[in-house]
């Protein structure tokens, strides 16, 4: 099965998107760019302090596939990650399946008060694992504690 992610970064200033390329005259779309979302609920242990402390934390790893809007994106959080002016986003991630056997399923995320917790980027011979040079990235987000509820969509396509 392949999973395809779409994130799209919204403040009132700019767009940062993630979107996949088109690649070929079929349709066939590729986004090798976001390798992979974790989302959570990060919160004490103790139960009373769930609701008042309790706050969603997504970490977005990801490698530059070569595209320009891509490497484009990439300085765009990396500006945003040093940022202390417009630091919180209104974050939509969409994930994807395709496989020709099964069923292919689309998820939509949207947080709104996003805030970007850490940022790091790593760059280099080392990062490929076929010797070419390449960048990755870790984006750690984290959802403000004034958030409302936030919008999860399932739907079969």
């Amino acid at each position: 099965m392949e999973i395809r992610y779409e994130m799209t970064i919204k403040s009132t200033k700019e767009t940062i998107e993630f979107k996949p390329i088109q690649k070929s005259d079929e349709g066939d779309n590729e986004n090798n760019c976001i390798t992979g979302v974790q989302f959570g609920f990060d919160s004490k242990n103790e139960l009373n302090d769930r609701d008042k402390d309790g706050k969603v934390v997504i970490r977005v790893y990801g490698a530059f596939d070569g595209e320009a809007a891509t490497f484009s994106a990439i300085k765009q959080l990396s500006d945003w990650a040093k940022s202390r002016q417009d630091i919180y986003r209104e974050v939509t991630i969409t994930l994807s399946t395709k496989d020709g056997a099964t069923d292919n399923y689309k998820r939509t995320y949207h947080f709104d008060r996003m805030y970007c917790v850490d940022y790091f980027e790593n760059s280099g011979v080392a990062v490929q694992k076929d010797g070419g040079e390449g960048i990755e990235f870790m984006l750690l987000m984290a959802q403000s504690p004034t958030y409302r509820i936030s919008e999860t969509k399932a739907e079969k396509v």
